[in-house]
């Protein structure tokens, strides 16, 4: 009858299954994605420590071929660029904030330290609960497709028993 062009139930039951399977699809490839996202940024947690700022700081003397020994002044332009960015990243804060800025009133490292270990561990925990309800979705989503399934069988056996009795 489709071939025809008269629409039949069954047909239109393919066409809504198509359009479920590539609905699937997009989310279980949009998962993939955000799941690729997250493993990227789990691995890109950790921050320069204060060696790794001056190992660098060091490299890129040796490669300039500046001695080891140098004055304050040879330091205030060697790294001028640095400075600069310094002070104005510190005077903004200080517009910002309003005169609520205080250098030395700043936490210490460890302070920040520990707050980023407790956020990784947030997120780990996070990750887990993440993991447990896309597996609990799955299992729903399962139940709800043998639901689906068992109903549309049902609506099958009472449309053939309605169809005998109209026969008889």
């Amino acid at each position: 009858m489709e071939k025809r062009g008269i629409r039949t139930e069954r047909g239109n039951l393919n066409r809504e299954i198509e359009v479920t399977n590539q609905r699937l699809r997009q989310l279980k490839a949009r998962i993939v994605k955000l799941q690729n996202w997250l493993k990227e940024e789990s691995e890109n947690i950790a921050s320069p420590t204060l060696a790794d700022v001056i190992q660098g700081i060091l490299s890129r003397r040796e490669q300039t071929g500046q001695p080891s020994r140098y004055s304050t002044i040879n330091y205030h332009e060697t790294y001028r660029t640095e400075i600069a960015m310094y002070d104005n990243a510190e005077k903004y804060l200080r517009d910002v904030l309003q005169g609520h800025f205080d250098i030395k009133k700043l936490p210490p490292i460890t302070k920040w330290q520990a707050e980023r270990e407790k956020l990784a561990a947030d997120k780990k925990r996070l990750d887990r609960q993440y993991a447990e309800l896309r597996n609990e979705t799955a299992a729903v989503e399962k139940i709800k497709r043998n639901v689906d399934d068992i109903l549309r069988e049902e609506t099958r056996v009472t449309q053939r028993t309605r169809r005998q009795g109209m026969e008889l």
